[in-house]
């Protein structure tokens, strides 16, 4: 509008005719007075919705920010209630909380939880500490069964698609855990509520404590004597079917088909390497086509006779050599 203004104030020229005749300047306004009035106007509007329409977005934005952030401290807060009931439920990697009553629960391993237009995920990870107690990354120095680190994360997806994400990270103790140290249990049982360090509550009998500093399994007698395993039940043993059949509960060797070893009906050949006495004979493979003889012979002697065979089961008539 001050530019509207300072146009009215410009000093209109009149127009001129010709022979020395103007034309008298009206006071009304000129066309380009009129556009740029309207410009200014569009401009100032444009300004204002695109405010109005800005601020509303923030506000939305700030508001589904708030609630994300909302959730996260919400499931910091379950993890510390879990935490303070039993500390023994902070067994998962990755876990959704829910609740049972008025009590917090964890819902399982790799389990989320998907509330809305929100996905919340909680983390758990070991805590690592250096020689002075520090914590450290992992694996420093040893890592600390009494602390857990836990990560929140909620995410979600903007008007634009654009993805939007809010962590939050804290650390919870054991603090309940009481500790101590006990080496001696020659005390024996009976200490349901520790006070003395060198009893404990109960044993088996299958414990052995009578030497102090030391706990060992006891020593047992076993009694001795046969046993047999039969081959009734198939998932007690496994063989080699093409070689081995089991009939009756006893397993032995099948029979070899013709043209793989099975033994003709005729003999090849024969010797006859004692006339007189030849009883409990073994037959022993000496090198190559040479083969021993032992047996019990005449006067309950022990003999000894070497003979050859030839590759086609041809004995020769004479003994090689022999030993009484």
């Amino acid at each position: 509008m001050e530019i509207i203004k300072l146009l009215k104030n410009i000093k209109r020229y009149p127009k001129r005719l010709g022979d020395g005749l103007y034309q008298k300047p009206s006071g009304g306004f000129s066309i380009i007075e009129v556009i740029l009035a309207i410009a200014v106007f569009a401009l100032f509007v444009t300004s204002f919705i695109g405010a109005i329409i800005y601020g509303e977005q923030s506000s939305a934005m700030a508001g589904t920010r708030g609630r994300a952030v909302f959730l996260a401290d919400e499931a910091i807060e379950a993890v510390m209630s879990i935490r303070d009931d039993a500390w023994n439920e902070i067994i998962y990697s990755q876990s959704a909380v829910d609740t049972t009553g008025s009590r917090w629960n964890l819902t399982g391993e790799g389990s989320t939880e998907t509330i809305g237009p929100y996905t919340r995920v909680i983390t758990f990870s070991d805590v690592c500490r250096d020689g002075s107690d520090n914590i450290v990354d992992c694996p420093g120095s040893y890592t600390d069964i009494h602390t857990k680190k836990v990560t929140v994360t909620v995410t979600w997806t903007g008007p634009t698609l654009a993805s939007h994400t809010v962590d939050r990270v804290t650390y919870i103790n054991n603090w309940q855990s009481l500790n101590w140290m006990q080496t001696d249990w020659a005390g024996g049982s009976g200490q349901s509520v520790w006070s003395d360090a060198t009893m404990f509550e109960s044993d088996d009998g299958n414990i052995d404590v009578s030497t102090a500093g030391e706990a060992k399994l006891a020593q047992g007698t076993i009694p001795c004597g046969t046993k047999v395993w039969p081959f009734n039940v198939a998932g007690n043993y496994s063989y080699d079917s093409g070689k081995i059949e089991v009939t009756g509960g006893f397993a032995q060797l099948r029979e070899t088909a013709p043209g793989t070893g099975q033994i003709t009906d005729t003999p090849v050949d024969s010797l006859e390497y004692d006339n007189v006495n030849g009883l409990e004979s073994q037959i022993l493979r000496v090198s190559g086509d040479i083969y021993a003889i032992s047996y019990r012979g005449e006067g309950d002697g022990g003999y000894l006779k070497t003979v050859e065979t030839a590759t086609n089961g041809q004995i020769t008539d004479t003994v090689i050599d022999s030993l009484e």
